[in-house]
Parts: C-alpha cells; sequence; structure tokens
C-alpha cells in the first residue's frame, strides 16, 4: 500500500512539474506579413508605423535584417519597432514605388520573420471643379461622429481646401473616434466627382495610417454633396480591441 502510495505522489510531482517547466519555457513570438503605404514627401524622421510584433510573455525587440532598395528606413526605437523615415532624398514614387522590409522580432532564443511592403504614393494632386472648391474652401463645419450612439462634435472644426491638390484639411483631433484625442491635428480628405456635377465620393488621404500606437485607419469611403453641403464618410478602423468603424458626417456651415 506504501509502495502505490509513493508512486501517486512520484507521478503527481512529474505532472507538477511539467506544467511549471512547460509554462516557463513556451515562449511564442508573433508576428505577420502586411503592406502599409506612405506618401513619397514625407520627411527624415516621419514616423512611418510601428512594426508588428508580440510575445506571449512580454517585449520584444525588432531588426530590419534587410531591405531592398536599402538605406530608406531605419528603426529608431528596437524596443517599439518605431519606423521612421532615414533617407528621404531616396523617397521618390516615380524611382522606388515600393520598398519591402525582412524585419526579425526577438525575444530570447526565438524569433520570427515578418515581410512588411510598404507602397510609396505619389503625393501629387488631382484637379477638383471649382464648385467644390468654392463650396468646401475655409468654412467651419458642423460634425457628427459614432455608428450606434451618434454625438455632435460641434461647430468648431474649421476647414480649408488645399486648392492646389483639390482636398480638403480639417482640424479637430476627435473626428475619427473618441481615442484619437491629441494624436490627431487633422485630416484630410479628397474627393472624386461624378458626372453630375453635384454629387461624388470621398477618402480619406492617405486612405490608411495610424493614429497612435495601437490604432490605424484601415479604409474608408463616402460621398458628398454640393446642394446638401454635406460630406458622409464611412471610416474602417483598427485598434487593441479589434476592428470597427465609424460614420463621420459633416455640414458646411
Amino acid at each position: 500500500m506504501k509502495l502505490i502510495t509513493y508512486i501517486i505522489v512520484f507521478i503527481i510531482s512529474i505532472l507538477i512539474l511539467g506544467c511549471e517547466v512547460d509554462k516557463e519555457t513556451n515562449l511564442i513570438v508573433s508576428t505577420e506579413d502586411y503592406t502599409i503605404e506612405i506618401l513619397d514627401n514625407a520627411v527624415n524622421d516621419f514616423v512611418v508605423t510601428e512594426l508588428r510584433g508580440t510575445s506571449n510573455q512580454g517585449a520584444v525587440n525588432f531588426e530590419i535584417l534587410s531591405q531592398t532598395p536599402s538605406e530608406i528606413f531605419s528603426i529608431s526605437d528596437v524596443n517599439y519597432g518605431v519606423l521612421v523615415v532615414a533617407n528621404d532624398a531616396l523617397l521618390e514614387n516615380t524611382i522606388t514605388p515600393q520598398v519591402v522590409l525582412e524585419v526579425m522580432i526577438s525575444k530570447e532564443n526565438i524569433s520570427k520573420i515578418s515581410t512588411v511592403t510598404i507602397n510609396i504614393l505619389d503625393s501629387g494632386c488631382q484637379s477638383v471643379s471649382p464648385d467644390i472648391l468654392q463650396l468646401f474652401n475655409n468654412v467651419n463645419y458642423n460634425a457628427v461622429l459614432g455608428v450606434f450612439f451618434p454625438t455632435d462634435l460641434g461647430n468648431d472644426y474649421p476647414g480649408a481646401m488645399n486648392i492646389s491638390c483639390g482636398r480638403l484639411n480639417i482640424l479637430g483631433d476627435n473626428l475619427l473616434c473618441d481615442t484619437c484625442i491629441g494624436n490627431l491635428p487633422a485630416i484630410d480628405i479628397q474627393f472624386f466627382p461624378s458626372d453630375d456635377g453635384v454629387t461624388g465620393e470621398v477618402k480619406l488621404f492617405p486612405e490608411t495610417f495610424k493614429y497612435n500606437s495601437f490604432s490605424e485607419v484601415v479604409g474608408s469611403s463616402g460621398t458628398y454633396n454640393t446642394v446638401t453641403k454635406i460630406i458622409t464618410l464611412d471610416i474602417d478602423l483598427v485598434d487593441d480591441l479589434g476592428p470597427f468603424s465609424n460614420i463621420l458626417i459633416l455640414t458646411a456651415l
């Protein structure tokens, strides 16, 4: 009987020790391949993105193994993976429309490789009709934000058209969502007129961008109407809790 008891105690001890060892040594490093965009007028030290990578046991390190073409981007903080422009003289859409990075995410002796493709967009401008420029230039906007619980953001959002580029720049750093406060001083809206000269489509410019360390805009679409003077923009976002959407309604006053 004592022998059986000793055997049971021994087996239980082994199982307990095994779980502790697994818990201590089961280090997992995770990342993914993805594509982002940047305009070719970004300057040196401009923050492009925070590279993606995590572990189940805390912080990781980031290192660029290669980039093709080389020397355009660098990591300013290896602990957070802050990717910045290192040589803006090489950041030219007509010469280098795309850069591919091989990034190593590591912790202790475990590492994973991520392929980050950066599309470099032409910062050139599009033509917009004089009617749109006249209506939306140098006016204030009444802004309403939200999908399920729309919130009237008030009339304190001045905006002005970039006449040469045909984009509307709206001031106000909570125009995307309530977590944007203090992180997004302005947004740009670009216009795509229809044949009727009254209505058309709108999108954010650039179409994808990060607005803080854990949140980013991943898409947008909407419409404008020069008769009602209303811009309606559906915005797709992702934060640390997952994807969500908001509707931004701007009415020219």
